[in-house]
């Protein structure tokens, strides 16, 4: 979602989606992924929310918060974010677990209640879109390059 100032609510719209629904979890070992679900539910809902937003143009889009980091690393950071909007919800989300929260296939798998070889599958392809469309950028040719090997 990058960073903007909507963290905080996004974060209470999963807590209190968490405490409407946790009479649904019935297996207490499957907390873990149940969370996870919700949340990828609640940011994929505001994910698309925000993308209606913007074709409607009624609102314009909430800018990035600065960060302490240098300039050249915030432009990079936000060259990055366009790509993952540009992707679908599941291939950027499948994307994000993967490469940058670093998360086990079965995480995933358990996560979208997909079997392991569609897991396989999906983050094949989310690797395989965000190459094609870093490529098509100067500044991340370097950052697609490194993903293609």
């Amino acid at each position: 979602m990058g960073a903007d100032s909507d963290h905080d609510d996004i974060v209470q719209q999963v807590f209190v989606q968490l405490l409407d629904s946790i009479h649904a979890l019935r297996n207490p070992d499957a907390l873990g992924p149940w969370i996870n679900r919700v949340l990828i539910n609640t940011v994929s809902k505001e994910i698309r929310y925000r993308t209606r937003r913007r074709w409607l143009s009624f609102v314009p889009e909430l800018p990035d918060r600065p960060s302490d980091s240098s300039q050249e690393k915030e432009i990079l950071l936000g060259q990055v974010r366009q790509v993952l909007r540009a992707m679908n919800t599941t291939d950027s989300m499948v994307f994000i677990m993967r490469f940058v929260e670093d998360s086990k296939m079965e995480e995933i798998a358990t996560s979208f209640n997909w079997s392991p070889a569609k897991t396989r599958r999906k983050v094949a392809r989310a690797k395989e879109v965000f190459v094609k469309k870093a490529m098509r950028n100067p500044m991340l040719a370097f950052v697609a390059e490194e993903f293609k090997q």
